[in-house]
């Protein structure tokens, strides 16, 4: 205890900081003791974690995925054979161009046929809205115009305007 005490008095330090100060050393020497040990005795980590079972699932699912983006409508991927002119179309002015969001060009959902899956490529449409879409269809039948999408719970008048050039019913 008289070494505390030589200690606080030559510092400056109330008790209280002194052990604080201390605890800090302590841990400082055991860190670096655990980093030396870490350099002068190595482990092998790669025998420890093999991560190719995980990643051969990784790889199957996102080909199932991809396999159920692309549709026979027309659709593709968002990320898939994207280039800078397809880029470049992105950013002009056409109605069509902005509210796209993994649509080719020209290309339109028919309402009435549309799974789940296509009808999550329109803008704003979402896992829910797309079930809704599908449900009204199931209930009342098919479409008979694209404004009966306003009678959606979910689809006003903003949200309708930007898939109104996207959608038909046949």
């Amino acid at each position: 205890m008289r070494l505390l005490t030589k200690f606080n008095q030559f510092f400056g330090f109330t008790p209280t900081e002194s052990k604080v100060v201390f605890f800090l050393v302590i841990t400082f020497l055991v860190g670096g003791g655990v980093k030396l040990y870490r350099i002068y005795f190595p482990q092998n980590l790669s025998t420890r974690f093999d991560y190719s079972e995980a990643d051969q699932e990784f790889a199957q699912r996102s080909k199932r995925i991809d396999s159920l983006e692309t549709t026979s409508a027309g659709l593709r991927p968002l990320d898939q054979d994207r280039t800078a002119s397809s880029r470049a179309a992105k950013r002009t002015s056409s109605p069509t161009a902005k509210t796209t969001k993994g649509i080719r060009p020209g290309t339109v959902i028919n309402l009435n046929t549309a799974s789940k899956e296509e009808l999550m490529w329109l803008p704003g449409i979402g896992e829910a809205m797309a079930e809704r879409i599908l449900l009204h269809r199931e209930e009342n039948g098919k479409f008979k115009n694209v404004a009966e999408l306003k009678s959606i719970k979910g689809i006003g008048e903003k949200k309708f305007e930007k898939i109104r050039p996207l959608v038909k019913v046949e």
